[in-house]
């Protein structure tokens, strides 16, 4: 009896020891889990960038055209190309390589090597060239800007995630202000120092309250779904964020000049694409030199000799290729005269895509020139407002507090207590959103300018 229980107590004794190490394991990864789970800005920007279809689509585009640029280098190289033919002839027929006529089944079989190469086109080589080449420079700026976008748009809803969690914390005030109320207003009922109906005025603020509450945990849900959609992660219930700690200095890029945008870059070279595109057109009115060449042999059943005793024989393969063997070169110029006006058509037609483009850029220019000094404006007027928001909100608070005090002494009625309540609130919430919108203006800059 002594052994088993000793054996009992030892089972008990690991079992415990496994159970308490188990939790502290899952305590522990629990721990790193959370850790693992907080956002930070930059964070959020990678994983949407790393995510992102359409800028996975804007890298492929780029690699359709290196291999279009490639495609053009190579045209200018020489083509070669080899060949062999093996066939029979039924019938009367001039044998390709006896000139003979030959009335039997005659077995034949043809080898051959081409090659061609165009000497001048009228440039069209040399500028579709060119045109692929900005054509590359371009995706790589569609891709910079598609990248920026989406950083804008993650900042949007990573900041908006923000300040609704800061304004479910200000409703969470807020009710508690109004249960705070209504136990005082239920307790002063008992002892018949206050009214049913001040109750119910109180009981319905609160209530309105909690439809607040309810309200502001919905918008911050969705915002919180939409920052995990941008970053194209797995919906979850919450998302943990940590604030953002530097505070971009507009002062820092008012030195850059507009023409680095990407945006004005990529105008640049869509204009020359279209130009390079317009001179390879143009040179369909030139005349063209093609050199072209081939060499080539064959063989015939028909190719028979006649030995000294009359016997007839078929020529060996090998002298018959030896014997049939043939080059050629052919230098071909090609004019052209009359293409019923084809080519005119296409240059007019480019000539007045040139031209829509030429006006297209300017007005995208001056939108964005617009929407950067409207930035600019936007964060110099937070600037000023903030400060005078937070003394609004200084005031509303002692307001408040005085409202509170002179309500339990009795000197204002429920009605102007609440009304100091909601400038509070007011103010706190002014303030909170033009804190954010000032980060969030100031990091749109950063994303524009940075270098």
């Amino acid at each position: 009896m002594i052994m088993i229980r000793s054996k009992e107590y030892i089972q008990k004794a690991v079992a415990k020891t496994l159970t308490l190490s188990i939790i502290s394991l899952l305590i522990i990864n629990y721990g790193n889990y959370c850790h693992a789970q907080s956002w930070t800005l930059d964070k959020c920007i990678d994983t949407a960038l790393q995510n992102n279809l359409s800028l996975q689509s804007s890298r492929i585009q780029s690699q359709v055209a290196d291999v279009n640029l490639k495609s053009s280098k190579l045209n200018l190289l020489p083509s070669l190309n080899a060949g062999a033919s093996h066939g029979y002839n039924w019938g009367q027929t001039i044998d390709l390589f006896t000139n003979q006529f030959a009335t039997d089944r005659v077995l034949f079989e043809n080898f051959y090597l081409s090659s061609s190469v165009s000497l001048f086109s009228g440039l069209r080589n040399y500028y579709t060239i060119k045109a692929n080449q900005t054509a590359v420079s371009t995706n790589e700026l569609d891709i910079e800007i598609t990248q920026r976008n989406i950083k804008i748009d993650v900042s949007a809803a990573f900041l908006q995630v923000l300040i609704n969690k800061k304004m479910v914390e200000l409703y969470k005030e807020n009710q508690a202000l109004t249960q705070k109320q209504l136990e005082r207003i239920t307790i002063l009922i008992q002892e018949n120092q206050a009214t049913i109906a001040q109750q119910l005025e109180i009981d319905a603020q609160l209530q309105t309250d909690k439809y607040n509450l309810i309200k502001a945990k919905n918008d911050l849900r969705y915002s919180e779904l939409l920052l995990q959609q941008l970053m194209n992660i797995p919906p979850k219930d919450s998302i943990t964020l940590i604030l953002l700690t530097d505070d971009i200095n507009s002062q820092n890029i008012q030195e850059f000049e507009i023409d680095k945008l990407p945006e004005i870059a990529k105008q640049e070279l869509e204009i020359q694409q279209q130009t390079y595109e317009l001179k390879a057109i143009k040179g369909s009115y030139y005349p063209s030199l093609d050199l072209s060449g081939s060499l080539g042999s064959g063989y015939s059943g028909n190719d028979k000799f006649i030995d000294a005793n009359n016997n007839v024989f078929i020529t060996p393969f090998r002298e018959q290729i030896q014997n049939n063997l043939y080059q050629s070169l052919i230098l071909t110029l090609s004019i052209p005269i009359f293409n019923r006006y084809g080519i005119k058509s296409q240059v007019k037609l480019k000539e007045l895509s040139l031209a829509d483009l030429n006006i297209k850029n300017q007005q995208e220019k001056q939108q964005i020139i617009q929407k950067i000094a409207q930035i600019r404006l936007e964060i110099n007027s937070l600037s000023s407002q903030l400060d005078a928001l937070s003394k609004v909100e200084v005031s509303t608070q002692k307001n408040l507090d005085n409202f509170r005090l002179r309500y339990e002494n009795r000197e204002v009625d429920y009605t102007q207590f609440l009304e100091a309540q909601n400038k509070n609130f007011k103010a706190k919430s002014d303030l909170i959103q033009a804190q954010f919108e000032l980060q969030f203006k100031r990091k749109i800059l950063s994303f524009y300018f940075s270098e």
